[in-house]
């Protein structure tokens, strides 16, 4: 089972399940597995709740998107402008408005439904690459400002 949520908590990408058809079926292997699952969404959970009770000011806000979305200069970045742009109308800016949460789903909806060429390349990128990365240094840098 692995999910952008999963991978969004810096956890450890080969930590997935996979169970094949050619062996007979262990169910303490499953639960084991899923015990996993149930951790790391309880962990998940957490820092939902912590982003939802942390206010952010302007100057933490274009601090956090250009953390998230550095630029090769002193100014915004591209994506960074774009954040701010969206993160008051993209699905679910009224959940946890003026807080962490806020901020942090705003990533996520950027790296999920908008950056990339296509919806191939940006699910792959959102799994597997790119933004996978950052979506895992949107949480950490959330919770941690």
């Amino acid at each position: 089972m692995l999910t952008s949520m999963s991978l969004s908590l810096n956890q450890n990408v080969d930590q997935y399940v996979r169970m094949g058809h050619q062996r007979p079926f262990n169910a303490e292997d499953a639960m084991a597995t899923l015990g996993m699952a149930h951790k790391k969404l309880e962990t998940y959970k957490e820092a939902a709740e912590y982003l939802c009770q942390k206010s952010y000011t302007t100057d933490d806000m274009l601090n956090y998107f250009n953390q998230v979305f550095p630029s090769a200069s002193d100014r915004d970045s591209n994506k960074s402008r774009e954040a701010q742009e969206v993160m008051h109308t993209q699905a679910g800016a009224a959940l946890g408005e003026g807080t962490f949460w806020q901020l942090f789903n705003t990533v996520t909806y950027m790296t999920d439904h908008t950056l990339g060429r296509n919806s191939d390349t940006r699910l792959q990128s959102a799994w597997y690459g790119q933004n996978q990365n950052v979506k895992k240094k949107a949480l950490e840098l959330a919770v941690n400002m």
